[in-house]
């Protein structure tokens, strides 16, 4: 099962994600959908997805809102986590 940890910091909001491979069999890349919950005082404006191994900050492919939940679709689950935050946060 997919592992996720949220935080926010600054009023905006921190989604992480990662799949706990076992590291000695390997672990191949795979998507998924992500629907995430965001209450109304937090603020998910220009999301973006970060890559912390590889230093990279990304827009997400598709992001689909619907009242108070965001939908990202495809995203890459990989066997270390990935980040959604807003970009002001990071960039």
């Amino acid at each position: 099962a997919v592992r996720i940890a949220t935080w926010v910091r600054k009023g905006s909001p921190i989604y992480a994600w990662w799949y706990p491979g076992n590291l000695q069999k390997g672990f191949a890349t795979s998507t998924a959908r992500l629907v995430l919950w965001s209450p109304k005082a937090v603020k998910l404006a220009e999301p973006v997805m970060v890559d912390p191994l590889h230093g990279e900050v990304t827009a997400p492919a598709k992001v689909t809102r619907s009242g108070q939940h965001i939908t990202l679709d495809p995203v890459p689950v990989k066997d270390y986590p990935l980040i959604i935050t807003e970009r002001s946060l990071v960039v």
